[in-house]
């Protein structure tokens, strides 16, 4: 959903400005990793697809 999107970017921006591309690529990839079982997930995401446990990383 845009609003999620919208979230993402206000979370983003300063991130970026203050840690850099590189260093806020490696924080997001590890943020979007379900925290029972490892998978990789992506923004929005209600439940892992793998394990099923329900997320809030946004």
């Amino acid at each position: 959903p845009m609003t999620v999107g919208k979230k993402v970017i206000l979370r983003a921006i300063p991130q970026i400005r203050q840690w850099g591309v590189e260093k806020f690529m490696q924080a997001e990839e590890a943020r979007y990793v379900c925290p029972e079982c490892g998978n990789k997930v992506f923004r929005g995401v209600i439940r892992c697809n793998r394990c099923k446990t329900e997320l809030d990383l946004d």
